[in-house]
């Protein structure tokens, strides 16, 4: 089946606050489906009755059959899918796109189960809706087969049909005479990425402001239904810079005591950088990027203020082995530099001040207190090693 691009346009409508230097936009968004939209998977289905089957007709000749429905809830429509086995051992999966109840005259993928995983090539389809203004929107969606983790993948009473989907917002605005363009992604169920001009900074989620030039952008109040967003625009001088945990703005600051007991104030660290690793003994890529660290110490320990902050798992999380101790690894990694203990990985004060979503994370903030770079991974801290690079290895050239 073809990709198809729908792209549903809508006028966009601006109101600006009294204040030229902060104003609140009211945009309309464009709704766009492309192949390009990322997905999210919906496991949240319900298997129907077996007494119920009856209500449906259209499904292939099968020995096994099963019915499953999952409800998209941002849009208040459901959808129903069938999945089944036939004599030949050839399985297929139809989703009734219409809402007719007859799998018919919808798309029927057919499988192999012993090469499921060629699921994640399963063409997508428009589902389309309307919303209560009387707009068109629409979602690509897509069967996503998996087994049941518990089973050696080989009974298709094992398979589990669940629901991927995906699709974007755009909008475009101006400012004073400057004209941007925002992509936002839905991520979840409650959770957006967006994107400014194309650039390759996007923010974390709409939680977090992103900064174009002297231009800084708070998005939120996102209602897909009505296919509405508010942003607020900050315009300054590049000087009073707001505070948030994004590339371009000031890092938000913070107190507490290290593990041996001695205060440590980010504040205090202004004139020199500073290179925040967010991480945990449970986190293995963590454990896996600390000989960065340890190399970036080595080499700028003289002119930047390292600072290893830890956290803990919470009661719902765990991991299947037996974790080392902080102080072991610590003195494993030789990590000499300030060492913080963040408390939960979620919840920690510092933790939720930096929105810290991903681990590990590193953060790299200049002499004025001004984030540089935020990034995940041992990637994350090799590239924080690039930008010092790049600073203190061209200034001894010089």
């Amino acid at each position: 089946m073809r990709n198809l691009i729908i792209i549903l346009t809508l006028i966009s409508s601006i109101s600006h606050a009294a204040n030229p230097s902060d104003s609140t936009i009211v945009a309309e968004m464009r709704h766009v489906i492309d192949g390009k939209s990322p997905m999210t998977i919906i496991k949240s289905t319900i298997e129907i009755e077996e007494t119920k089957y009856s209500e449906f007709s259209g499904i292939p000749d099968n020995n096994y059959r099963k019915i499953t429905t999952c409800n998209f809830k941002k849009i208040g429509k459901g959808l129903t899918v069938v999945t089944g086995r036939q004599d030949n051992g050839r399985c297929f999966c139809i989703m009734d796109m219409n809402g007719n109840r007859d799998f018919s005259d919808d798309y029927c993928y057919y499988f192999r189960p012993e090469r499921i995983n060629e699921s994640e090539t399963f063409t997508r389809q428009p589902l389309m809706y309307d919303t209560p203004d009387g707009q068109k929107g629409g979602l690509w969606v897509a069967p996503y087969l998996a087994w049941n983790e518990e089973t050696d993948g080989r009974d298709i009473n094992d398979l589990h049909c669940y629901i991927e989907y995906g699709h974007q917002f755009e909008s475009d605005i101006n400012i004073d005479g400057k004209d941007f363009h925002i992509n936002i992604y839905p991520i979840g169920e409650n959770f957006y990425e967006y994107n400014i001009n194309n650039t390759s900074q996007s923010s974390l989620s709409t939680n977090i402001p992103l900064r174009i030039g002297d231009v800084f952008f708070y998005i939120g109040d996102i209602d897909e239904v009505r296919q509405t967003c508010k942003i607020r625009v900050i315009q300054t001088d590049g000087i009073n810079i707001p505070v948030a945990p994004n590339n371009g703005f000031k890092a938000p600051s913070f107190e507490c005591k290290d593990i041996k007991g001695k205060a440590f104030s980010l504040e205090k660290q202004k004139g020199k950088y500073v290179l925040i690793d967010f991480w945990g003994t449970w986190c293995g890529p963590c454990i896996a990027a600390l000989p960065t660290m340890r190399a970036i110490y080595e080499k700028y320990g003289k002119h930047v203020q390292l600072v290893s902050i830890s956290t803990d798992l919470d009661d719902r999380h765990h991991v299947n082995h037996e974790l080392p101790t902080l102080e072991s690894v610590i003195k494993k990694h030789k990590m000499e530099w300030t060492n913080i203990n963040g408390g939960d990985f979620i919840n920690g004060t510092i933790i939720k001040k930096y929105m810290i979503t991903s681990y590990p994370t590193s953060v790299l903030i200049d002499p004025d207190g001004i984030i540089v770079s935020v990034d995940t991974g041992d990637t994350g801290l090799k590239n924080a090693e690039s930008i010092l690079e790049n600073i203190f290895d061209n200034d001894n050239k010089k």
